[in-house]
């Protein structure tokens, strides 16, 4: 590994445009009638990126695709530079620029850091910092539209993904089994009986899928939007670690963000909620917890919802709500198997409980009525 990344730091260092280098300069003194003579040293910083699996491979060319993509406005301009590719792999690797982290923050350093984000972003609001993220994204939606394609609803983004995250945590723990939940005092049929109903109504499912597709980043959480700001604005945005999808629905993948803003980061980040209470009956369990969603945070949510709703406008879909409650169950669910390979069941089970939560009332509001 150590050998290709110094290949392709060459590679970069002397083929590449290299961004931000820092210039030194020592002057030379004794014996010499120039003006000035100076030794200059300069510094730069790649981020380095390796992987057994090609998709990353893929993720790279996906990248340098997009960045000439100039429909894509302020998305397409918020992309990194690769600045040299391994293809002869396995491993494969890239070399992308950096992003020095005393100009840039993440939105989720900026949200729920609790030490707070680095100086020169620190009065940015929530709301300006979302609005200025989705503003990007938005770009890259309408920019994208491709009316010749459309998203499968029973495929890895919906069905599948909460299908496959289910199944996993009811292996890894009886908690998670098929039961009918009383989740806060609101009582969910068993999952197993709620995914039964969307396949077997796949057709009026699909019915509620865009007439489209648009380019998606695939993981816009606020942990992959960084920002630069200064006094209280954003002067420069930038996405990292974007899925290989390349095309999908912008409501799964604005979802992503939302749902972090609604449950992950309150719980995972600063840690504001009371550990999930279990009772487990004959017939039923009851979960309940609580979980409490800063004010700043749940204004920059109201944000999110808002600019969502412009962006459907804009692209002529009017049936946006409806999947967005079944996006933000599916993402919540295919959280799952992860943070309970690490433990977390404590997290797993809020996550869980608000995700079915989400799944019943997409199945309650009536989508799926003939």
């Amino acid at each position: 590994m150590l050998l290709i990344a110094d290949h392709l730091f060459q590679r970069a260092t002397f083929e590449a445009v290299i961004p931000r280098v820092e210039t030194a300069y020592h002057d030379l003194r004794g014996g010499n009638t120039a003006a000035l003579v100076s030794v200059a040293t300069t510094k730069t910083q790649f981020v380095f990126k390796a992987d057994h699996d090609a998709k990353l491979l893929r993720e790279a060319r996906l990248i340098e695709e997009l960045r000439r993509d100039r429909r894509l406005g302020a998305f397409s301009a918020g992309l990194p530079q690769i600045l040299a590719v391994w293809e002869d792999g396995p491993p494969f690797a890239y070399v992308m620029e950096f992003f020095n982290e005393t100009e840039y923050a993440t939105v989720k350093q900026l949200l729920f850091s609790r030490d707070g984000a680095a100086s020169a972003t620190k009065t940015i609001s929530a709301d300006v910092a979302i609005s200025a993220s989705i503003l990007a994204l938005r770009d890259a939606y309408v920019g994208s539209r491709n009316d010749r394609q459309q998203v499968r609803l029973m495929s890895d983004a919906y069905y599948a993904r909460m299908a496959a995250g289910l199944s996993n945590a009811e292996t890894h723990n009886e908690r998670f089994e098929s039961r009918a939940l009383n989740i806060n005092g609101t009582a969910v049929p068993a999952w197993k009986f709620m995914l039964e109903d969307l396949a077997h109504s796949e057709a009026r499912l699909q019915a509620l899928a865009a007439p489209f597709v648009t380019v998606v980043h695939g993981d816009p959480n606020p942990g992959n939007i960084l920002l630069k700001c200064n006094n209280g604005a954003v002067q420069d945005i930038k996405f990292i670690d974007l899925k290989d999808w390349r095309h999908g629905d912008y409501i799964f993948d604005l979802a992503k963000l939302t749902h972090f803003l609604m449950y992950t980061g309150p719980l995972e980040e600063l840690r504001i909620f009371t550990s999930p209470a279990i009772r487990t009956g004959k017939t039923s369990t009851a979960i309940e917890y609580s979980l409490t969603c800063p004010n700043p945070v749940a204004s920059a949510i109201e944000v999110a919802e808002r600019h969502t709703e412009s962006i459907a406008a804009a692209l002529g879909d009017t049936r946006w709500r409806e999947r967005y409650n079944l996006a933000v169950a599916s993402n919540l669910l295919g959280l799952l198997p992860g943070r309970l390979r690490r433990g977390a069941v404590a997290d797993a089970t809020v996550l869980f409980g608000a995700g079915l939560h989400h799944l019943h009332e997409f199945l309650r509001g009536g989508a799926l009525a003939p």
